[in-house]
């Protein structure tokens, strides 16, 4: 992997840890006591159960290691 992709991929998760503190409660109103997958300051996928959300997020083709993974009480 090149540095530039690994730049890439920080900057993608910053954002949405970004998006995830500026919309906290957004996020509460709209998902509560969900877990949630974040990519590109967006919300992806929501479920009841962390198993369920990783299992929404495969089937989209996209990789753990590319989401933010938030459980919203």
């Amino acid at each position: 992997m090149e540095n530039e992709q690994i730049l890439n991929e920080f900057r993608n998760l910053e954002e949405s840890s970004n998006f995830v503190s500026k919309n906290f409660k957004l996020l509460q109103e709209k998902y509560p006591g969900k877990y949630i997958a974040i990519s590109d300051s967006s919300v992806l996928a929501s479920a009841d159960s962390f198993e369920s959300l990783i299992e929404q997020v495969n089937k989209m083709g996209k990789h753990l290691k590319d989401v933010i993974v938030e459980f919203i009480p």
